[in-house]
């Protein structure tokens, strides 16, 4: 077993020694997706990040759809499919078409649905996961890719929400079913 281990994970690198050049500039391809010489240097970089971001939510859901497959929890599959069909796969297509804050609203707003709903999902399972605190990230996402007055009303809506998912947490659940 430990030798077919090994056989694939040397089958895998080298695989990737010979396609790292194309792997690599469809991803730099991927990230200037919808990049035009009418944007300043911030809208680029927002650009950027936001499709960076997009990409790293898909491979994410990818990866945790196959955990989940794993451990058999077909609800979280679900939820790992839509995160990434519903909301990572159109804000490429978004930026694409250049409708950007179309797309920074729709990555944002999906990113906290799908951490919502999968956090509270775990709660229902009895999972101590800690994937609310994914929120964070979502809050420093909020800081780059938001400006003026929206900036500080959606990162302060960010921490309500995750405040009220640990509320739940402690509160409300008590190790296997929920308590009145």
């Amino acid at each position: 077993m430990v030798q077919i281990s090994i056989f694939l994970n040397s089958l895998l690198i080298s695989w990737y020694d010979y396609r790292r050049p194309q792997v690599l500039k469809k991803l730099s391809s991927i990230y200037r997706l919808g990049h035009s010489d009418q944007l300043n240097t911030y809208d680029a970089f927002k650009l950027q990040i936001v499709n960076r971001l997009a990409v790293l939510c898909i491979g994410v859901a990818f990866i945790l759809v196959f955990t989940n497959i794993v451990f058999h929890n077909p609800v979280g599959i679900a939820i790992d499919i839509a995160a990434a069909v519903f909301f990572a796969f159109p804000v490429l297509l978004l930026n694409k078409f250049k409708k950007y804050q179309f797309a920074i609203s729709l990555f944002l707003s999906g990113y906290h649905l799908a951490l919502s709903v999968g956090t509270f999902h775990s709660i229902v399972e009895g999972r101590e996961s800690g994937i609310e605190y994914l929120f964070i990230p979502g809050a420093i996402a909020i800081i780059l890719l938001v400006t003026g007055a929206w900036q500080y009303i959606i990162v302060m809506l960010n921490f309500a929400i995750l405040l009220s998912l640990n509320y739940i947490r402690f509160e409300y659940y008590d190790g296997g079913d929920f308590t009145t």
